[in-house]
C-alpha cells in the first residue's frame, strides 16, 4: 500500500512530501485489515482518514486525479 500510493501520487506530480504523507497514511490503514489487495485503502477511505488525521492543509482536489480502478 506504501509503494503503490507513493508511487501514484508521485507519477500525479504531488510534492514528495504530500506523497510521502499519503503512503504513510495508506501504510497506517492496510495494517488494519487482513489480506493482501483487500487491505488497500480506498481513495475516499485514505482522504477520510488524512481529515481525520488533521492534516494541516490538506486538500482533496490534489488526489482527485488518483481514480479507483473499477
Amino acid at each position: 500500500a506504501f509503494c503503490g500510493v507513493l508511487v501514484a501520487g508521485l507519477s500525479q506530480g504531488l510534492h514528495l512530501l504530500d506523497a510521502l504523507q499519503r503512503a504513510n497514511a495508506a501504510g497506517a490503514l492496510a495494517c488494519t485489515k487482513p489480506g493482501a489487495q483487500s487491505s488497500i485503502p480506498t481513495r475516499l477511505e485514505l482522504e477520510s482518514f488524512l481529515r481525520s488525521a488533521g492534516r494541516h492543509g490538506y486538500d482533496p482536489k490534489a488526489s482527485a486525479s488518483l481514480e479507483e480502478p473499477g
